[in-house]
């Protein structure tokens, strides 16, 4: 997304041939997210914002998760930390269960829990990242939330992935 730091010179130096860099002039994440999305080669899309972390075993649960749950979004655990993701302690939710409605699973997250619908929290099938037609450019906030609740009414519901815990970096002052 057009960073102006060393992390491309960075990225570029790492001789891994699973990595792919795509480069693109500055228009905002979503534009970004969207492009890395269109040159994805895999099936399933995982999002993990700059700041954040996956706690060992995440995307294993997640995917094992997804093998019985055609056309479902894959959910996980999260929690908030500010420093040191070991100290993480991820709350119980009342979605942390299987949802065959996305209504159902949308309802109980703004009713019952903290409502939070960072993309982050999903492994998602190509076909309804597709229908759901990625992030909103013209979105800066609450871009998460809108393409969360776009994904959950193209799916046919949400599994949950126990074993999944999200670490969500939260309370350190931004970079200037």
């Amino acid at each position: 997304d057009g960073s102006t730091d060393d992390t491309l010179q960075i990225v570029r130096s790492i001789n891994d041939p699973r990595l792919r860099v795509l480069q693109s002039p500055h228009a905002g994440q979503s534009v970004a997210s969207n492009l890395g999305a269109a040159h994805a080669k895999g099936q399933l899309l995982k999002f993990v914002d700059a700041d954040d972390v996956l706690l060992p075993g995440h995307l294993s649960a997640q995917l094992e998760a997804s093998r019985s749950a055609d056309n479902c979004l894959i959910s996980c655990r999260w929690g908030y930390f500010q420093r040191e993701p070991s100290n993480l302690k991820p709350p119980h939710e009342h979605v942390q269960r299987d949802f065959s409605d996305p209504l159902e699973w949308i309802v109980t997250s703004l009713t019952m829990d903290e409502g939070m619908m960072g993309v982050w929290m999903w492994l998602i099938p190509v076909g309804i990242w597709q229908k759901a037609g990625g992030f909103n450019p013209c979105l800066t906030l609450n871009k998460d939330f809108d393409l969360s609740i776009r994904l959950l009414l193209a799916s046919s519901g949400v599994r949950f992935a126990e074993g999944a815990v999200y670490g969500y970096r939260k309370g350190l002052a931004a970079a200037v």
